[in-house]
């Protein structure tokens, strides 16, 4: 009866051990990151493409590094932007229009 008490919490403690490892390099995985330097810290609910898994943001917010490693913002039907500024508290992003398109104009006026 001891015996298999003793193989029972070995093999316990063995299990919890492994889940803590597994957590703490999931949350490894989806450490703030930033394309280079001086650019915006990136994390949930964004996350950069082809560095971080698909679990570490929310999908439609994949940002992804320029080739001056700039990060870019692409929206559906509007283009790509550079993001100069992430407020995660306010819930603010700050973006430049990468090609300086000319506004477009408002269908509705």
């Amino acid at each position: 009866m001891v015996y298999s008490f003793k193989v029972i919490s070995s093999t316990s403690l063995f299990l919890i051990m492994i889940s803590c490892l597994n957590i703490a390099a999931s949350q490894n995985l989806c450490s703030n990151t930033v394309c280079s330097l001086n650019e915006p810290v990136i994390r949930f609910p964004f996350r950069i493409q082809n560095r971080q898994s698909k679990s570490c943001g929310y999908p439609g917010f994949e940002i992804s590094c320029g080739s001056s490693n700039e990060t870019i913002l692409e929206l559906p039907f509007s283009g790509k932007f550079v993001v100069q500024a992430i407020d995660y508290d306010r819930q603010e992003i700050r973006i430049n229009d990468q090609e300086k398109l000319p506004c477009r104009s408002n269908p509705f006026a």
